[in-house]
């Protein structure tokens, strides 16, 4: 049975979930910090002598920018009173006033001069003392960062999901898609095809995954995936040239003249352009309601007053009225519109083909849920997709609405900084950013009474099944996406597109072959004749091709079961000399088949795999140095975020 709570899941967010998540956060923000066992109040100490030490290096900014102001004043004084005085001497004769004004004139470019050198001075005076203040700074902020570093070595926000389930037990949570999770679903279903339409979407050519969840609710397992999705659109290109012609015109004496007058042509061609957009998809598996199929859009009502909703509504009752004559007529599959047309117009869905599979899913009880919700001031409003076929559902968000570009879970990069508050700061906002997008992506199906019916699944032996010996194709692109640019075709300058074409479980592993593709640009020209009021000619149109470029790199998964910053560390110290990324306990190593495959190679996994089993039963702090190379790491984490 449902939790009675998450059938009113604003209300539950809003009265209970949202202020627990946050005590939650706090709570495991001190238990991270105690268990690194940084020195809190000296971290605060630096970053106040920071602060000041920037002062200062502002300081001298401000001052070199003032004196440049004046050696380039006095250089501009200089040369026009110079200008001048040539100009004059022109006509020179040794009157009393010319000698007047060349004493002047020269006391002026004398003064002038003087305080351009002494400019030039003082600029070179605190350029040096910038580069000195730099260095402090710079001494100072890595002193700062190696204060916090343990404690950003053992942060993960893979914690953002495991106090999901401790302030609502109805929900199970994993930060990953678990390799036996979709197998489970074809086991238990008896309507495949609808539920691999949903699992073959993601996994199409065009789509790369980004970050993913996976887990259960009342028994009820969901995925939530993240996702860019790759589309070939057009673009306009536009230019311009000037052309000049000659025109006659008739001067006050009558006396016609030709003169030179110009006219802008302008041409415009449209070509292909690769378009990335960023989607969140959370699909929940109930096998109530199977041979109900239907595609709700956005009627955003959240941009409309009471009155403009209220011509929707009339709108919305006329056409599913000739919706239903329509379907009587053809004798095909029939719709009846519900009574409720507030509700239809907020649904929004006409091709909804059981109506009475639709009525069990939105009871009386479930529209009334529903209309709060897209309502609420909380969540995304009204500003999703439904889309139901067979026993799996999905909600879709566009990517933009999450507030950060990590996917459903941000990345720790938005998380760390070398100040001990921002640090604390940032993990509870993100933190919180996390749950409500997490939740909501979900809300509108807890709200539907009937999809807890059916047979309920053990997640936690799901996943005791799966990890962590194997590793699901959509996590291998997820770990992938966290640095692109180690699975870049050459020369490419769009997006990158990674998807996992192929998986084989190895020695220490999963040797994942991935597969990318991107668009390399090439300058070109169109030539497109137009024609104006006076002139004609070609306008070249400069556009870029986008020709697509394709790679295939080697990537071995191994699971060191470590947060991230600890996983990182551990790997530098260790002399590896391969690229890698980590992610959720994961470290993905890019190099080709046959070094992956190699002796050396697996020695060196097993090296990394044994400090690792280590550091899990010891003392984190002193086992391993995780300020090592790890400012770095944090630097280009951030950049990249």
């Amino acid at each position: 049975m449902r939790e009675e709570r998450l059938l009113e899941p604003a209300r539950y967010y809003t009265s209970e979930l949202k202020a627990a998540y946050r005590d939650r956060l706090v709570e495991r923000f001190e238990e991270l910090t105690k268990k690194s066992g940084i020195d809190v109040e000296a971290n605060k100490a630096t970053v106040r002598s920071l602060n000041e030490e920037n002062g200062i290096l502002d300081g001298y900014r401000r001052k070199k920018g003032l004196w440049i102001f004046f050696l380039i004043f006095s250089i501009a004084v200089v040369a026009v009173v110079s200008y001048f005085a040539y100009k004059q001497s022109q006509g020179w004769s040794r009157t009393q006033e010319q000698m007047t004004r060349a004493a002047l004139e020269a006391a002026g470019i004398g003064f002038f001069g003087f305080l351009a050198i002494q400019s030039i001075i003082k600029i070179g005076k605190y350029a040096k003392l910038i580069k000195n203040q730099e260095k402090v700074v710079k001494r100072i902020e890595g002193d700062a960062w190696n204060q916090v570093s343990p404690l950003l070595s053992i942060m993960n926000t893979e914690d953002f999901c495991n106090i999901v389930h401790d302030i609502a037990p109805a929900i199970e949570i994993a930060p990953y898609i678990p390799s036996g999770f979709v197998e489970r679903l074809r086991e238990r279903s008896d309507r495949e095809n609808e539920l691999l339409n949903h699992i073959n979407f993601l996994k199409g050519e065009s789509i790369t995954t980004v970050s993913s969840l996976s887990g259960c609710v009342d028994g009820k397992l969901f995925m939530v995936m993240s996702y860019v999705r790759f589309v070939m659109g057009t673009k306009i290109y536009t230019c311009s040239i000037t052309l000049p012609y000659r025109d006659y015109v008739t001067d006050s004496n009558g006396n016609r003249k030709a003169v030179t007058r110009y006219e802008t042509l302008t041409a415009s061609v449209e070509k292909p352009y690769p378009y990335y957009h960023p989607y969140t998809r959370a699909i929940y598996f109930s096998e109530a309601c199977p041979n109900l199929t239907f595609f709700r859009n956005p009627v955003n009502i959240n941009a409309k007053s009471e009155k403009q909703f209220e011509k929707e509504v009339k709108k919305a009752e006329k056409k599913f009225i000739k919706i239903e004559k329509k379907s009587l007529k053809s004798g095909g599959k029939s719709f009846t519109p519900l009574s409720d047309t507030k509700f239809e117009a907020l649904f929004n869905t006409e091709d909804r083909d059981n109506d009475v599979e639709f009525r069990m899913m939105y009871t009386p009880y479930a529209i009334s849920q529903f209309t709060d919700f897209v309502k609420s001031a909380e969540g995304f409003g009204d500003n999703f997709y439904l889309e139901k076929d067979g026993c799996a559902t999905s909600c879709i968000l566009e990517g933009g609405q999450l507030g950060y570009s990590d996917g459903i879970r941000p990345g720790i990069g938005k998380i760390a900084s070398f100040d001990y508050d921002l640090i604390n700061r940032n993990f509870a906002h993100y933190g919180d950013a996390f749950f409500k997008n997490f939740y909501f992506c979900l809300a509108p199906l807890f709200m539907i009474p009937v999809y807890a019916e059916g047979r309920d699944e053990d997640f936690s032996k799901i996943l005791s099944d799966s990890r962590p010996h194997a590793f699901d194709g959509f996590d291998a692109e997820s770990l992938a996406a966290k640095n692109p640019e180690l699975f870049r075709p050459a020369g490419t300058v769009t997006d990158v597109i990674i998807k996992s074409a192929s998986s084989k479980v190895v020695e220490c592993g999963t040797l994942f072959a991935m597969k990318s593709s991107s668009f390399r640009g090439e300058s070109r020209v169109e030539l497109v004749y137009r024609v104006g009021f006076h002139v004609s000619g070609n306008v070249p149109v400069h556009w870029t091709e986008y020709i697509m470029q394709s790679r295939t790199v080697e990537m071995l998964v191994a699971y060191l079961g470590l947060a991230e910053g600890q996983m990182e560390s551990l790997i530098n110290a260790s002399g590896c000399r391969y690229p890698f990324v980590c992610k959720d306990g994961f470290a993905g190593f890019v190099a080709d088949r046959k070094t992956l495959e190699s002796e050396e190679f697996v020695s060196v996994i097993k090296s990394i795999s044994a400090s690792a089993e280590k550091l899990k039963t010891g003392d984190v702090a002193k086992q391993i140095n995780p300020a090592e190379k790890l400012i770095g790491r944090i630097e280009s984490l951030t950049r990249r975020n």
